[in-house]
C-alpha cells in the first residue's frame, strides 16, 4: 500500500512529462528525461507527502512545539526516512537506467506505450534494489540491537 498511490501518480507524471517535453523539443533524449523527472517528482511527492502527515497525526499529541516547527520536523524526518530507504537504488535508476528504458520503449512502442513499459522494466530493477537495501538494513539494525 505504500508504493501503490505513489506508483500511479509517478505514472502520470511520467507521462505528462514525456509528452509535453516532446511537444516542446522534439527530442527524444529530452523526453525520455523529462519523463524520469516527472515521474520523480510525482512518486516521491507521494511518498513524503504521505509520511509528513501520517507523522504529524501521531506526533502532534505528543510533542509540545508549535505546528510550523512541528511540520518542519516531520518533513525533515520524512525526507531523511526517504534517502535512507531509495538513495541507494534512484541514483542509478534515475540517470541511466530509468531514461534509456524510456527512450528505448518509446522507439520501440510509441509515446504512451513506451514510456509505460519502459518505466515497468526499470521499476523491476529498482524495487530489486529497494527491497534488498531495506532486508539489508532490517538485519543489520537486528544485529546492532542484539549487540
Amino acid at each position: 500500500m505504500r508504493y501503490g498511490p505513489a506508483e500511479l501518480i509517478g505514472t502520470a507524471s511520467a507521462l505528462l512529462g514525456s509528452f509535453v517535453a516532446f511537444a516542446w523539443t522534439r527530442n527524444e533524449i529530452t523526453a525520455a528525461y523529462s519523463g524520469t523527472i516527472g515521474e520523480l517528482v510525482g512518486f516521491y511527492g507521494t511518498i513524503i507527502v504521505r509520511d509528513v502527515i501520517a507523522d504529524f497525526r501521531v506526533t502532534a499529541g505528543t510533542e509540545r512545539n508549535s505546528r510550523t516547527s512541528l511540520l518542519v520536523l516531520c518533513t525533515r524526518r520524512a525526507f531523511s526516512h526517504a534517502v535512507v530507504e531509495f538513495a541507494p537504488a534512484e541514483v542509478l535508476d534515475a540517470t541511466v537506467l530509468r531514461p534509456l528504458a524510456m527512450g528505448l520503449g518509446t522507439n520501440l512502442f510509441g509515446r504512451a506505450w513506451g514510456v509505460i513499459a519502459g518505466k515497468l522494466l526499470s521499476d523491476l530493477a529498482f524495487y530489486t534494489a529497494v527491497v534488498s537495501g531495506e532486508a539489508w538494513r532490517r538485519r543489520r539494525a537486528r544485529v546492532v540491537a542484539g549487540s
